[in-house]
């Protein structure tokens, strides 16, 4: 016979690594069974407090909001805009005012001022009064004002009238600006 035959294992240390692997990866699946049942349950209970309808409702009113807060910063952006357009404008314009002001101070008390236009390059003004000699002078201080060449340095005569109705002379320049 076989004298080699060993009746007593030496794989005993095996056989109880592999045992201990199969109760502990047992354990592990127990373990993951009972979170994935609890966390069933507690799902189960939420939805069951919170109603869905409830949440759809809160979701379409705040997208409504998002829609309206949207379309009012649309209209605000825009009404920005428009006051930024118009702030450019007003900073890249001439004044005229000084002008005016310069001009007006020529007249004598007694004219008036009917017709009055000014644009980049010239001014239009028609003065009237029932005095000749107020036309005259304030047609000589506008020609001086002229001569000294800071706003204005052409003065041009359109027409002069005597409205004899009224008895007022009516006397209209035109004036190129520098």
């Amino acid at each position: 016979m076989n004298s080699n035959i060993n009746l007593i294992s030496t794989t005993s240390g095996d056989l109880e690594l592999k045992h201990k692997r199969l109760l502990i990866a047992r354990i592990l699946a127990v373990i993951s069974l009972s979170v994935v049942a609890l966390l069933s349950v507690v799902i189960f209970i939420l939805t069951a407090q919170i109603p869905i309808a409830t949440i759809k409702n809160n979701e379409s009113s705040t997208l409504n909001d998002i829609s309206y807060l949207h379309a009012k910063s649309a209209k605000l952006y825009l009404a920005d805009d428009r006051v930024n357009n118009i702030s450019n404008i007003i900073a890249t314009r001439k004044t005229y005012s000084d002008t005016v002001n310069k001009i007006t101070k020529l007249m004598p008390s007694d004219l008036s001022i009917d017709a009055f236009s000014i644009d980049s390059s010239k001014i239009i003004m028609t003065v009237s009064g029932s005095s000749l000699l107020s036309v005259s002078q304030f047609l000589d201080s506008y020609v001086a004002f002229g001569n000294t060449g800071k706003i204005i340095n052409k003065v041009i005569v359109n027409s002069l009238v005597l409205n004899v109705k009224s008895g007022r002379y009516s006397l209209s320049i035109t004036a190129s600006l520098l």
